[in-house]
C-alpha cells in the first residue's frame, strides 16, 4: 500500500515519511523513565523496564524517530545559580494596541529572567516562569522591564512556596 493511500485512510506519518504507531505500554513505561532521568544508560532504563538492551535501544531510538521524544535536559539547581526564587507571573494584553503580542514575544526570548512562558485561555493572556535571587530583583524586573512593555493591560504575580515535579 502506497504512503498516500494510507494518508488518505487517516494514518499519522511522521519524521521521513514513515507511519508513527500510537506508543504502547512499554514506550510509555521507557518514556516515564527518561523523565525522570534522560541519563540513565541504556542497561539500566532496559533492566527497569523489563527489556533485554538492544530492543530498548531500538524503542527509544524510534519514539526519537517518531517525535515523541524531543530532546533531553539537565535539571538545574537554581539556588546555586542565584536564582532561587520563581515566580508566576499572569499577563493580560491590550487588544486595541496593535502589534503588543508580537513585540512581547520578542521580549520574552530575550529575557534572560524568562523560563517560560504559556499562552492560555481564561482572564488572562499568558503565564510566564520568571526566575530572580530575591524579591527587590523580581520588584526591579517588574517596574523597569515587564510593565514597560506596550500593550499589557494587567499583571499578576505569585511566588512559588514549593513544587512538585
Amino acid at each position: 500500500m502506497d504512503k498516500n493511500m494510507d494518508s488518505v485512510r487517516g494514518l499519522d506519518f511522521g519524521r521521513g515519511g514513515r507511519h508513527v504507531k500510537a506508543p504502547d505500554e512499554t514506550d510509555l513505561k521507557i518514556l516515564s523513565e527518561l523523565r525522570n532521568n534522560g541519563r540513565i544508560s541504556n542497561v539500566d532504563l532496559s533492566k527497569k523496564i523489563g527489556l533485554s538492551p538492544t530492543p530498548c535501544l531500538e524503542r527509544v531510538r524510534s519514539l526519537e524517530n517518531s517525535g515523541y521524544i524531543t530532546g533531553y535536559t539537565a535539571k538545574l539547581n537554581y539556588s546555586l545559580l542565584g536564582q532561587s526564587v520563581l515566580f508566576l507571573v499572569m499577563v493580560k494584553f491590550d487588544r486595541r494596541v496593535p502589534g503588543a503580542v508580537e513585540s512581547f514575544r520578542s521580549f520574552v526570548n530575550g529575557n534572560s529572567r524568562i523560563f517560560g512562558c504559556m499562552f492560555i485561555t481564561g482572564a488572562f493572556d499568558c503565564v510566564l516562569k520568571v526566575r530572580v535571587g530575591d524579591v527587590d530583583e523580581y520588584s526591579g524586573f517588574l517596574r523597569s522591564e515587564l510593565s514597560a512593555q506596550p500593550g499589557i493591560a494587567e499583571i499578576q504575580s505569585s511566588v512559588v512556596l514549593d513544587s512538585i515535579e
